[in-house]
């Protein structure tokens, strides 16, 4: 028998995991919740059997098991054994309980098996893993240099020498969770003009002798004369991709090409590298694709990216985590929602399992948090949205007014389809501010039309006519006309509710753009409902508001549109 202190620990160890469930169980299809609730309220029960489950849940067949793979990633079996052992490892940091009492604890037949799948999962057995993670320092020693100060360090807000320090402490003494690489690259023979002092290739003294060349020259001026630049070229390449594909979609493609060539062109400096940088590089092409509408051709880049990634003998999790984040981008743009959600939410327990002190992994952590919060958005999930959303404010680097403005203006949209106008109001001056730092329009008059959708729930009528005015002629101008029907819609109930005129003339500019949008059934229905109204001369608030929701799936999609936003 446990002890009562014994058990305390273990449901303390339990929280995180039983929250993790709790979320799953709260995006999860309705006839997946009573397994995922049963499985919240005996994961550590002793021999948990996927059968009793059924047979409690009075599910019949497999058909629902099928399901939750599908949904989850993991067989139900699987599921509970992943967070058995998220259970195990806090519990081997926080606890000093002996290994065999954990393995009873936590339902395991044997502390033999225990140590196995342990030691499989977390490539360390329990006792080792103990002695590399615990520490005799408080609990929140180690969560706070990680999270708080050596962010600061990161962000140049320490004086050096304890940005110094601090970081040769953290790895010191928690080498497994700090890997701190030098950049990859290789050392040549002959001095370049594009190699720095120390005898190395400066990617951006390449990139000013190639930039303005054409594709084809630029692809052959790598593999003649900088086939021993390495990585350091490859993430410039991409990047390049990512920054300049913003304003134009086609050279973004082009640049991600160049990236990939330039993997084929330093093939002799990767060794075993070589799959995972190919894998990347697929990805970051299939990305391109995806953002400039070549929906056939990012689905080959990511069947070749898939195929790379199949032979790498690496297997870094932060790499398979950008590779599960691109494909839930890809998915989710096709408006394959259950298949984006459950990729980003991989992509999510990937990053998390590790802890890197840069740039790249707060960025990769904060973007796949707004893809998920936008599908969660997409699929009527808004306050599971909004807590994604606010995780991710906290791994913006300030200094990324792109992203930011993402989680903003997407924040902002999510507090006002919640009702909770407040919040909203507060967040929109902001991401107006930051709107200005970017070049798209069609952001500025989302935000217009969100600030008057804030402004009618706050009741400033003349405010909230005043938005919608500016918002549908900046659609209309610039031919969005998905947008401009939403907007026309919405301006049409603030109208009626204030008994103003002119109801029905902004119906009928509706219509025939319904007409053109017609391809999904709702907008059909929305179309008829308006049309018959006013035939009928009994168009009133309660059918616009019926339109409005018929084609409130434009609205979801602009929660695709803006997850965009940071790409």
């Amino acid at each position: 028998m446990f002890s009562s202190r014994m058990e305390a620990q273990r449901d303390k160890a339990a929280a995180a995991a039983k929250r993790l469930i709790r979320r799953d169980r709260q995006l999860a299809p309705g006839e997946l919740k009573p397994l995922l609730a049963y499985i919240e309220e005996h994961f550590l029960d002793q021999g948990f059997r996927v059968a009793k489950m059924k047979r409690a849940c009075k599910v019949g067949d497999n058909s629902v098991v099928t399901r939750f793979r599908r949904q989850l990633g993991l067989k139900p079996s699987q599921y509970v054994r992943e967070r058995q052992l998220a259970v195990a490892k806090e519990l081997l940091t926080t606890t000093r309980l002996e290994i065999g009492m954990i393995a009873e604890l936590l339902g395991f037949s044997s502390p033999q098996f225990f140590a196995r799948k342990f030691g499989k999962r977390y490539k360390a057995k329990p006792r080792a893993y103990r002695r590399d993670h615990a520490s005799d320092r408080p609990e929140t020693d180690v969560e706070e240099l990680s999270s708080i100060e050596l962010r600061q360090a990161l962000d140049g807000r320490l004086d050096p020498d304890r940005t110094e320090t601090l970081i040769r402490r953290l790895v010191a003494e928690h080498p497994k969770d700090f890997v701190l690489t030098e950049p990859a690259g290789a050392s040549v023979t002959e001095p370049d003009a594009s190699a720095d002092r120390s005898g190395r290739f400066d990617p951006e003294e390449i990139w000013v002798q190639i930039r303005d060349l054409e594709p084809e020259h630029q692809a052959a001026t790598i593999r003649e004369r900088f086939g021993d630049a390495g990585r350091e070229l490859f993430e410039l390449l991409s990047t390049k991709s990512r920054i300049e594909g913003r304003r134009d979609r086609e050279r973004g493609v082009q640049l991600a090409e160049l990236a990939l060539e330039s993997v084929d062109s330093c093939a002799t400096v990767f060794g075993k590298e070589l799959p995972e940088l190919k894998a990347i590089g697929w990805a970051r092409l299939a990305n391109a694709r995806r953002l400039r509408e070549d929906f056939i051709g990012a689905e080959d880049a990511i069947r070749q990216s898939d195929a790379q990634w199949d032979k790498s003998a690496r297997r870094s999790y932060l790499t398979e985590a950008e590779l599960f984040t691109i494909k839930a981008g890809l998915r989710s743009t096709q408006h394959r929602f259950e298949e984006a959600m459950n990729l980003a939410s991989h992509a999510i327990v990937l990053i998390e399992s590790i802890r890197l002190p840069d740039q790249r992994y707060s960025r990769l952590l904060a973007t796949v948090l707004v893809l998920r919060a936008s599908i969660c958005n997409c699929q009527g999930h808004t306050d599971a949205a909004i807590g994604d959303f606010e995780r991710a404010m906290e791994f913006i680097d300030p200094h990324d007014s792109r992203l930011l403005l993402a989680v903003r203006q997407n924040l902002a949209a999510s507090y006002t389809f919640s009702g909770q106008y407040q919040l909203a109001e507060q967040l929109l001056p902001m991401a107006d501010e930051l709107c200005a730092v970017e070049t798209e329009p069609i952001v500025r008059y989302q935000i217009i039309w969100l600030t008057g959708l804030v402004k009618k729930g706050l009741r400033d009528i003349g405010a909230a006519e005043e938005h919608f005015l500016e918002a549908r002629s900046g659609f209309q101008e610039l031919g969005e006309r998905g947008f401009w029907a939403i907007v026309s819609l919405d301006l049409a109930v603030l109208y009626s509710e204030d008994h103003r005129p002119g109801i029905a003339a902004l119906a009928e500019e509706v219509i025939p753009v319904l007409d053109v949008l017609r391809i999904r059934d709702e907008a059909i229905l929305a179309r008829k409902l308006l049309a018959d109204a006013i035939a009928r001369n009994s168009l009133s608030t309660e059918v616009l508001k019926e339109a409005r929701l018929h084609v409130d799936y434009l609205v979801r999609d602009l929660g695709v549109r803006l997850s965009r936003i940071h790409e």
